[in-house]
This record gives C-alpha cells, structure tokens and sequence, in this order.
C-alpha cells in the first residue's frame, strides 16, 4: 500500500463524495484506472464539464488549464499532485501548492517522456499524460531503442501525437504514433489511419525525398518490426539498406533495397498493400469444376478449406480441386470466443481434426487451428495456450503437425510456447488488438490480407487473398486412412477417460494411485450389446439430453460436464454397465459409425457398423484399502444395493470425485441417490432396464 496514493483517495472522496458525477472510491493505496478515472473526474468538475465521465476526452482537453506556479486552483494542483504520485513521481507533498517539489517532478516527467522543453510547466498534454496508467520509463522487458523511437516521436510530434508512452514496448500507440507523423511529413491530415492516401503519398527511399525525417521514420518503423538499421541518424546508409532488403525478404516483396509504398505499409499496417495479389486463398465456399477455373486464372494454386462444420471439405471437392491443379491445405474452425478454449475443448478438436483428416486422406501436412477473435493478450495465457497445449497432446503422436490461425500476437505466442510450427495470419482483420504494434510472426505460412470476389457466373466466388511465404505448399493428393479414422473415432470416448487409443483390438491397463486397476478394450461389432443397465441413446443423444444430464447432476450432486463431453459428435448407439461379483464393473459404450467412414470401410472389405469401447474397473483393492468396516458393509448389503453402489462408485471415478467422501455417506444414502435418478431418466424416456 502506497500511503500517499491512500492520502489521495481519501481526499477525493471527502471532496467530492456529495457530487452525484463522482463515484467514491476504495481507499486502498493502489495506483490504477479506477484511481484515475476518479482524478479525471475530479479535474472535470473543476472544469465545468459535462458530464463528469473520467475520460479524458477531446472536451477535457480542450478546456483543460494550464498550471504553473503562477497559475490554478489548489483543488486543480492537488489533482496534479495525485496524479503525480500515482504515477511514481514525488511532488513532495499533497497541499494544493505549485511548489519546487510540483515543479522538479514534472521536469523529470518532462524529461522521462522525450520533451525538450523541461520547464516544470504542466501543458494540458502533460496533464492528460499523467492521467492515465502508462508508463513512462522502461519497464521490464522493454527495449530501451524502442523507448529513444518514442522518445523521439514525443520530442518531434507531440502536437500531433500527444504524449505516447516512452515504456520500451512497441504497441498500438507507438503504431499509431508513426502513421500520424508519416502522415505530417506528407502534409496529409493526421488521422492515424492508413488509407489510400497515406500510401499514395509514401516516399521512395532512397529517392528524391530521402529527407532525414522520412528516413528517420523508416528507421523506426524498421527497428519496431524487428529490423535493426543500426542507428537513428536520419541517413540511409548501408545499416539501413541491409534492413530493408531484410524486412523485404521476410514480408515476400521484392528485396530491392527501395523502400517504396509497398514496404512502407507492410512496416505499418498489418496487411500491407492490399493491392497485392498472392498465390494462396482461403475460403467457405465449396469449390466446384468452374470455380477451381476461376481460381487458377487468377493466379491461384493452393486454397485453404474448413474439414470440418458447415463448410467442410468434401471427397469430391478434393478430386476437383486436385484435377485442376491447385493444391490444398486444412483449416479447423468450431467456435471463436474465449471461453470456448481450454485444454478439455483442445483434447475433443485435436481428435475431430485428426478424424476428419483421416477420412479425407490427408498423408501428413499442416492443419491451422482457429482462434478468429480479438483476443487479449491475457487471453492466450488463461485460454488459448492450454487450449494448444491440449491439440500437440494429440498431434504428437501423428503424422501431422499443427499450425495457428489467428492474430499476430496469438500466432507468436502460441509458437514461442512450442505448440505450432507455422502461422496463418488474420492480418486484414487490422482493427484487432493483436495485430495493431505487433511484428509479423517469424514463422508466418500464409498472411492473410484482403477480401476479393473473383469470377463470374458459376465461376464466381468471395475468397480471402493470402500470401504464401513458401513454407507450406498444401497438398496435391490424399489416400484416405480407415483404421487411423476408426481410432480416432474411438479415442472421442477414450479421451474421456484421460486414455488415448492408438489401435483396434489392443487392451491398455492403468492403475490409479488409490488403488482402482482399470482396463481398455477398443474394437469392431455388428450389433449393440446388452447388460445389467443399459440406457439407449440414439446416435448422440436421447429426446432431451440436456433434462437427463440435470437429472444425473441433481441426484448425485455432481457436475454434468463429462456427460455432456460424452454425447457431444460421439455417434453412441449403446451404454452397458454391468456389475461383477469380483467387485469388478464393465461399461460398454457402442459407437455408431458414421456413414462416411462405413463407406471408407466397405471399400476395404470391412462392414461393422459399430465400434466398441470396453472399459473394466476393478475395484477390490481400493475397497479393501478403505477398511474392514467398510469392505463388511459391501458383504453383508443386499445385492441391488451392493450393484447400485458400485454403479455410483464408477460415476465417481469418471468424474474424479472424491470416492472415499461418498462412501463415508453411507451406502443406503447413496443406493436411494441412485434410485431416485433412475426414475427420474425413466420420467424423462429414457429406456434402461436393471436386472
């Protein structure tokens, strides 16, 4: 806690705590935006301004003073000075006084943030600078050349720019910053924004406009994608040169050396020129005998297809596709938003990706997993990392690799844990966080840049233009693969149970640490099974699964997630529990196969219309291990109640609960639990029958 910043938030809500535009604060010592919305609204109503919002918008700076030791009110310098302190510099005291200390802090403010001119004078600017959260000295894993680009920008443009933040980090206000600046030496408006105009008006460098400011900014712009000029003397020299055709190189333009139109927007804006045609597209539209011809007059060889959802590639499409010439390669899609990544959704893609790869053919390649949102930077560490850490649990084993698509940022940083080898980059969607100050991923395949509709008639078709690095060619041919596709639908059950199937009519054995011994079985059947407690599901789900997934969470009081994994694209035709005398239980779960793959299979003699997974829990040791007492209750109950326990037991086990906690309930406790959620399902419709 930081008793000056407490000092602070006290005094603004005894000063301002009856004002029905303030919002009283906690006083809590800690500098952030809830702090400093509270200082930009106290200056506000001082100001007259309305309404009092915390925002310090075009209004705030337009009636925003000026204070100096000469000039405001002791409520307005007491802004100051909180503002001061929550942002790390000492006025030395917190009195209303535009005093030496005011005066020293806001010199070395003057001076942290590049400005020439180190007075002690609070600028309307300096005050909107110093009321907000950035910083404005290096901070951790800053770069202190990035720090002098912006420092310089401050000292050059902050009549254009305002003050950008001087913290080391290359980000969207120093983008920002460099389009305003390119803009004023063009002498365009400084909107911030690249448009036609700005690019019109690039200079060639060098070239007749080689002056130092436009060569400065390209040594900037050259330094903040990654590219060091070695200096930043505003002459082009071999330092300079050598980064250019660098950056060229690694952006696929010419590698000339003239940075022109071209290479300035591909150091700016993510997508660059989007005038630029590439050899590469992707697209949701299936393509058909015309549009294939579209495509590849219009210079197009490899174009990227979902293999799964809506617009999912097809067998035939493949053969079109191939028979003109072009190549393809995979994307997978399900859903974009941040609580649909984590590691169980990871798992249940990873094995629909590898079923859908499979049944198309794919013999290796690179499959780009989507993450099409704006996603935070805190997002990828919470969501989408685990999220791919899940996928190359899968992927590892196989003959695929898996790439990412997404923003630039989420690309990055998804390669820098180890979980893709190449990126597909959503750079036209340019709005996003992740792209605006962010560098082009060093392992970029394919740089998605504009929307086009090309064709006409039936050849018409709207596809995303891509620029392809040539790191990832697609492929020119497929060999659909039955028994990898048969695995992999085997393993939508397998995973469940934290196992992973590698082949047919092979038995895996684990054992838990407390005991539980447990044994896999996967093969091929031609009917549904039978047992002690079957419950029928019609390829994937009964009338109303979500009512039967509530009904199992209200009697037994556990979550509904597993259940719900469980029938999700899982074709079940059959659950069978049958419970052993050895104190043993058998789950039997039918999966129906899809007729794309029964297809597949009749090509190759094979005809079994389902897939068995057989799951033995033993339980005798992990009894025993609970005591004699209670191994003596399981011996002297009555047979359906002993049944009906060890069924809950095995709920236990697929949910991980504490199995230990729900026997120490008591067994009749739980063989009621049971009972009344077997009449519950059997209110629902759901067919069982118990022997």
């Amino acid at each position: 806690m930081d008793q000056m910043v407490s000092q602070v938030q006290s005094w603004l809500n005894t000063t301002y705590g009856n004002n029905p535009n303030y919002t009283t604060i906690h006083v809590d010592g800690g500098t952030g935006g809830t702090t400093v919305a509270a200082l930009i609204t106290a200056l506000q109503i001082e100001m007259g301004i309305s309404p009092a919002d915390g925002v310090f918008g075009v209004a705030t700076m337009a009636a925003c003073p000026t204070l100096s030791s000469s000039n405001g009110t002791i409520n307005e310098v007491a802004i100051l000075q909180g503002a001061l302190y929550c942002k790390g510099y000492n006025p030395n005291g917190f009195d209303g006084v535009y005093g030496n200390g005011v005066i020293t802090a806001i010199k070395q403010f003057q001076s942290d943030a590049g400005l020439t001119t180190q007075d002690g004078i609070t600028t309307p600017i300096i005050f909107q600078a110093l009321l907000n959260t950035d910083a404005y000295v290096l901070i951790s894993g800053g770069d202190s050349n990035i720090r002098t680009i912006q420092k310089n920008l401050n000292r050059d443009y902050n009549s254009i720019i305002g003050l950008i933040p001087s913290n080391g980090v290359y980000s969207k206000s120093t983008n920002v910053a460099l389009i305003k600046a390119l803009q004023h030496e063009e002498g365009l408006t400084t909107d911030g924004i690249w448009g036609s105009n700005t690019m019109k008006a690039c200079p060639t460098i060098p070239g007749s406009k080689s002056t130092t400011k436009f060569v400065l900014l390209l040594q900037y712009a050259l330094y903040c994608n990654g590219y060091n000029p070695n200096g930043f003397d505003g002459l082009y020299g071999n330092g300079v040169k050598t980064a250019v055709i660098n950056f060229q190189t690694f952006v696929g333009l010419t590698a000339d050396g003239y940075a022109g139109a071209q290479t300035w927007a591909s150091l700016l804006v993510s997508y660059g020129d989007q005038s630029r045609k590439g050899i590469a597209c992707d697209c949701s539209t299936t393509i058909t005998a015309e549009i294939a011809q579209t495509l590849k007059s219009n210079g197009y060889q490899i174009v990227g297809r979902y293999i799964t959802g809506k617009y999912a590639l097809t067998a035939n499409e493949l053969e079109i596709i191939f028979a003109n010439g072009l190549k393809v390669f995979p994307i997978f899609e399900n859903e974009n938003y941040l609580s649909y990544f984590n590691y169980n959704q990871g798992i249940q893609d990873a094995i629909n990706a590898l079923l859908a790869l499979n049944v198309l053919g794919f013999q290796g390649g690179i499959v780009y997993f989507s993450v099409d949102y704006d996603a935070l930077d805190s997002d990828v560490t919470t969501n989408i990392i685990p999220y791919f850490q899940a996928i190359n649990t899968f992927f590892s084993e196989s003959i695929y690799k898996v790439g990412i698509y997404g923003p630039r940022n989420v690309c990055s940083r998804v390669a820098a844990a180890g979980y893709s080898v190449h990126s597909f980059v959503s750079d036209m969607s340019s709005g996003f966080s992740g792209n605006i100050g962010y560098k082009l991923p060093t392992d970029w395949a394919f740089d998605q840049i504009s929307p086009l509709t090309i064709g006409s008639g039936l050849g018409e078709i709207a596809i995303d233009n891509d620029i392809c690095k040539g790191t990832d060619l697609g492929v020119s041919s497929v060999q659909p693969n039955v028994k990898g596709a048969l695995v992999n639908l085997a393993n939508k059950v397998s995973s469940l149970f934290k196992v992973t199937v590698t082949d047919l009519n092979t038995v895996i054995s684990v054992s838990t640490p407390d005991g539980i011994e447990i044994t896999w079985e996967v093969g091929l059947k031609s009917d549904i099974g039978s047992g002690d407690l079957v419950v029928y599901v019609d390829k994937g789900g009964c009338q109303s699964f979500e009512s039967v997934v509530g009904a199992i969470s209200s009697s037994t009081g556990l979550s509904g997630d597993w259940f719900n994994q469980l029938a999700q694209n899982i074709y079940i035709g059959n659950m069978r529990f049958a419970v052993k005398g050895d104190l043993s239980v058998e789950i039997e779960i039918d999966q129906q196969i899809p007729d794309e793959i029964q297809s597949l299979m009749a090509n190759e003699g094979m005809s079994s219309p389902y897939l068995y997974t057989i799951i033995n829990i033993n339980l005798n040791q992990f009894i025993s291990g609970l005591g004699a007492d209670v191994l003596k209750a399981f011996q002297n109950t009555a047979s359906n109640i002993f049944e009906l326990v060890t069924l809950v037991i095995v709920v236990c086990v697929l949910w991980e609960v504490d199995l230990a906690a729900i026997i120490g309930t008591g067994i009749a406790t739980i063989g009621a639990a049971l009972i009344q959620l077997l009449t519950q399902l059997s209110n629902l419709g759901v067919q069982y029958s118990y022997n």
